[in-house]
């Protein structure tokens, strides 16, 4: 007996694994969402953040006061 390839061997096993009737064909079905799964929302910033406004200007006046006092001590102490 002669020795066989592995293609040989390889196609007689699939041979007899295939299926007598051949597979039938699905239609495939897809579906398409009328509205979008995540909405967006707007964010107004000046409503959620507007305390950043409120302090940054009030950090700005003290800032500012602190220099004037600065200037005026050094025109005090020379």
């Amino acid at each position: 007996m002669a020795k066989r390839s592995r293609r040989a061997r390889r196609q007689q096993s699939q041979q007899q694994r295939a299926p007598a009737t051949p597979p039938v064909e699905t239609p495939v079905v897809v579906e398409t969402p009328e509205e979008p799964a995540v909405r967006r929302k707007t964010v107004d910033f000046v409503q959620v953040y507007g305390y950043v406004y409120k302090e940054l200007r009030n950090v700005f006046i003290i800032a500012v006061l602190m220099f004037i006092v600065l200037v005026g001590l050094s025109y005090v102490i020379s």
